[in-house]
Formats: C-alpha cells, structure tokens, sequence
C-alpha cells in the first residue's frame, strides 16, 4: 500500500503545481504622469488687431519657425508626430476634439480632357532656326488639360532634344524627340472652394508625371503623352475628433476618428480683424458643440500667404524658392494626398504644443502579479492526502488490535539497542541478520532501563 501511494504521490504532482497561478494585471498607477495636449485657438491672444500683430514681429518669418518647419517636414513626411505623455508606459486616454488642420484630395484625372498639339516654340527653334524636318516637329507636344470646372491650363516643359539624324536616316524605334516634363507641378487657386470644402485655407491642382519623359519615334510621333495625375486639393482649418486612445509599448499614437471641417465666420481680407472665429460651414453641428475655435488673424492671412506661394509651382516655374523646394519634395513621393495629411497633421501639432495649447488628463497603468488558486486542481492532491491519513490511522488501529509488537517489523532495535534472552539460540551468536530478523519475530521482550543505554529482556510466557 505505501508503494501505491508513493506511485500515486508522483503521478499527481504535475496536477499539484497546476494548483498556483502567478498573472499579471494592470492596476492604476497613482504616482504617474498621463497627459495628451489639445487647443481650441492658435497664435496670440492679444485684443490687437492684424496690422499691429504685424508690427510686433520681430523676426523675419512670417510664420514661427516651429511651423514653417512642421509645414516642410510634414510635405516630406519626415516629422516627429506629438505623443502623448506617459511616464509608465501603459496609458489610457479619453476621447478628445481638437482644433488643427486637415486636408483632402480628390483624383480627376479621369474628369480631365487631354488637347495636345504641336508646340508653337519647339517649331519655331528647330524648324526655323535649324532648318529641320516640319514633319517630327509636329508631335503633339503642346498638351492642354480642361478640369470639370472649366478651368485650364497647360503641361510644362522643362527641356527639348531633337535627334535630327536618326529622322534623316529613317531609323525606326529609335529616339529623334525626347522632351522632359515638370514631374510635378501645383497651380494654387487660393481660397476657392474645391473637394466639398466650402472655405478653405488654399486649393490647388496637383500634377504629377510617372514618368516624365517623352520620347518620339519615327512609329509613334503623333501619339499624345500619356496623362499625368491630376489632384484637385484643399487645404483647410477642422475639428480633429481622437477616441481609443491608448500608450503602450510601440502603440504610442493617438488614432483619429473623423474630422469636421470649419471655416472663417468674417472677412479674414479685413487688415483690423485680430481674432478669426472658425465655425462649422452651413450651420453643421461641431463634434465638440460646447468648444469655440479660433486663430489670431495676422497668422491665419500668413498661413494663407505661405501655403499659397507654396503650393503654386507653376507661374515662377524655374525660379529659385520655397516652391521649389516643394515641387522636388513631393516630385519624390507617390501620393500628393498622403503629403497634404502629413502636411496638416505636423502642423496641428505644432497647434497642439503651442502655448495656447491645454492638456487633458488621462490614466496610467502599472503591471503587478499577483497569486491566483485555481481550486478545481487541488482536488486531487487533497483526495491523496486525506487517502495517506486513513492509510496510516487504520493501519495503526489494526496493529492496536493484533497487538503487534513494533519491533516485529523492523531490526532497528536489534541494531541500536542490547538484547538478553533465555532461549537457546543466542540471538547475539548470530552472524546474519536475516536469521536474527526471523529469531526476534518470535520474542515477546520488554524494556528497561539499566543505566545506559535501554536493554531489551526476553518475557517467556
């Protein structure tokens, strides 16, 4: 039976270590800092109007340099997004409504009319000045591109090479005109609506070649190019609604919900108009309906102002200059449209850090373990225990009752201690134990103590 429990015993002991568990779990962190930034208004606060803002500028931009960096980082989708404050690095934060800027872009390359003919000024270089052929001078090269609107304007060239040879000798397939076009090019249209938006800070038309050369063949010279990418865009002030917003590890931005468009309540022209209050368009309802939004006027006429001269690289095509910068900014990116929402989302931050800005609080969050018992695994284990008890009580009640003598069972006495008999075998004669064993099982003995140590004596019946 003892064997049988020692089986038992290992056999349950992967059950007995299912008994403790040691989760984790998160717990409010009293002595940390949770904190995400918000602003209902940008730039001064003063009760001056425009014109004095303007006077107490002093320095040269027109802009914080803050924000013309916010603006050039965001096109180049380089910036540092605004996180939220966390010092335990587990927070949680409820949803909020902001007051920033966003943009949209909508493709109507598909609604734009292509008209392309020969170029007037390639003609006039080449075929007058060098006397070449008229016949590959006439290659549709002077494209016109029709918005929906009606709004026109024309493909520019940046350069012009005629291979006058190959035409002459009549080589096929072989290049005789290659052009190269502006891979990207804006035409601002300053504050006219455009994508849904009613008042926007700027509008402008994108277009944006994949590949901006184009060459002609002998086989192909009267085939137009192929149509850029044509965006129409606007830039415009909105409500920025963030909700599940969370800190953790890698996870640490605030994730936009939806926006509201806004836009100016008054003649933002007005030079004495200090404070421009943004309100929905048509009387739509905020999604924050308690909050008001506003912008320090001189700021909002020149944020207007740089947007405008930055997103129109098409008249000072060529000319050195911030627009410059931005046609070879986002010449090297894919998407116009994720530039403007890079673009915007730098510069609400920028809105969100500034000193008009507040904070709103949130939670953070600890991770502790705790010890957790699982009762249904103890079960078992407790089942053997109490299995081992009434083992050893009844076996102990049955040699009560036999009377069985405890050394019967056992030569540790006969080892530790002396033993005078009367038989005639001489159990101390013995050299084995097992003949010792089976002699002493035979014994009835007794024990006293005559002085050191206890001697057993034999008891005849």
């Amino acid at each position: 039976m003892g064997a049988l429990l020692m089986i038992l015993s290992l056999a349950i002991d992967p059950f007995a270590q299912q008994i403790l568990a040691f989760p984790s779990r998160s717990v409010l962190a009293h002595n940390e800092t949770a904190f995400v930034q918000s602003a209902h208004s940008y730039g001064s606060t003063g009760n001056g109007s425009a014109m004095e803002e303007a006077w107490n500028i002093n320095s040269d931009s027109d802009l914080t340099p803050s924000m013309n960096a916010a603006i050039l980082n965001g096109l180049a989708e380089t910036h540092t997004p605004l996180e939220p404050q966390c010092t335990s690095g587990n927070c949680q934060y409820p949803d909020f409504v902001t007051f920033g800027f966003c943009s949209q872009c909508q493709d109507i390359t598909n609604q734009t009319n292509q008209s392309c003919k020969p170029d007037p000024q390639i003609m006039q270089v080449y075929g007058k000045k060098f006397g070449w052929s008229d016949v590959i001078l006439k290659a549709p090269e002077n494209c016109t591109y029709t918005l929906p609107d009606g709004y026109e304007f024309l493909a520019r060239r940046q350069d012009a090479i005629y291979n006058y040879t190959v035409w002459e000798q009549g080589l096929h397939n072989t290049p005789i005109l290659s052009t190269k076009r502006v891979k990207w090019f804006a035409i601002s249209r300053g504050d006219s609506p455009a994508v849904g938006i009613q008042q926007p800070l700027v509008s402008f038309i994108s277009s944006r070649y994949t590949d901006e050369v184009n060459i002609y063949t002998r086989d192909n010279y009267t085939v137009p190019e192929k149509m850029p990418t044509i965006s129409m865009c606007a830039v415009y002030p909105c409500e920025r609604q963030y909700k599940d917003n969370v800190y953790s590890g890698s996870n640490n931005r605030l994730r936009l919900y939806k926006n509201q468009q806004l836009g100016p309540n008054a003649n933002t022209s007005d030079p004495n108009l200090s404070q421009v209050t943004l309100v929905p368009p048509n009387q739509m309802e905020q999604l924050s309906p308690s909050s008001s939004y506003s912008i320090e006027g001189y700021t909002w006429s020149k944020l207007n102002t740089t947007l405008t001269d930055l997103l129109n690289y098409y008249h000072s095509l060529g000319s050195p200059g911030l627009n410059k910068m931005t046609a070879s900014i986002i010449g090297g990116l894919d998407d116009v449209d994720k530039a403007m929402d890079s673009m915007t989302t730098s510069m609400t931050d920028i809105i969100r850090s500034d000193t008009t800005a507040f904070t709103i609080p949130g939670e953070a969050f600890r991770d502790e373990t705790y010890i957790h018992v699982r009762w249904p695994w103890i079960i078992l284990p407790t089942l053997s225990v109490l299995f081992s008890i009434f083992l050893l009580i009844s076996t102990s009640i049955t040699s009560c009752r036999l009377n069985v003598v405890l050394w019967k069972d056992s030569v540790l006495p006969l080892l530790m201690f002396r033993l005078q008999t009367d038989s005639a075998d001489d159990i101390v004669c013995l050299s084995k134990v097992e003949e010792a064993e089976r002699i002493s099982k035979k014994i009835k003995v007794v024990g006293a103590k005559k002085g050191s140590p206890l001697v057993f004596s034999e008891v005849n019946d």
